[in-house]
């Protein structure tokens, strides 16, 4: 192995250590994404319920791919492309959207079981999502904790009063907190 290269692998080891003690927040563009793809989505369940499902089968997937585009796009200008950390985002949200799809798939093939109705996915969805956001606020984006706890509030909300628009109004509260998180991640 020559000099060179030795000195440069030193200094990647060196400048990924510095950034994962950094733990910057992501990027804000992304959580303007996330916010307009929710206001939109939560929003239908409320009032266009046959167009919800349709929607997050596009949104979803399409969202994730835009914000990998996006978050790699960023990283690379910035100069400080990081593929362990690249990888765990992957990882996390590719595991999510399949747990997010694990809940919904009983109430698209119509094998659910008795009582597993519109209203039971949504309060299971919003769990688990809850779930996803806390555990990426705590491993990987702290910027997304604010939005983890509105949306474990809501479950709360939604499994003992079930008040109407309860889709919109979370939307437009986790909509609101993902653009202050993407003002915040600005700075």
């Amino acid at each position: 192995m020559n000099t060179k290269t030795s000195l440069e692998e030193n200094l990647q080891f060196v400048a990924g250590a510095v950034r994962r003690g950094q733990r910057k927040p992501g990027h804000p563009v992304i959580y303007f994404l996330w916010s307009a793809l929710i206001l939109l989505g939560w929003a239908l369940p409320d009032f266009a319920p046959q167009y919800a499902a349709s929607y997050w089968i596009i949104a979803g997937p399409a969202g994730g791919l835009l914000s990998w585009w996006l978050g790699r796009r960023s990283a690379i200008a910035e100069g400080e492309l990081d593929r362990d950390l690249a990888r765990r985002y992957g990882l996390h949200w590719l595991i999510s959207g399949m747990a997010l799809f694990a809940v919904f798939l009983p109430l698209a093939t119509g094998n659910a079981a008795d009582g597993y109705s519109a209203a039971v996915f949504g309060r299971q969805f919003l769990l688990v999502i809850a779930l996803v956001y806390a555990l990426a606020a705590i491993h990987l984006d702290r910027g997304l904790a604010a939005s983890a706890v509105i949306m474990g509030a809501g479950y709360v909300v939604l499994t003992l009063w079930s008040p109407p628009h309860l889709w919109t109004t979370m939307g437009i509260v986790v909509a609101l907190s993902l653009l202050v998180a993407g003002l915040w991640a600005r700075r």
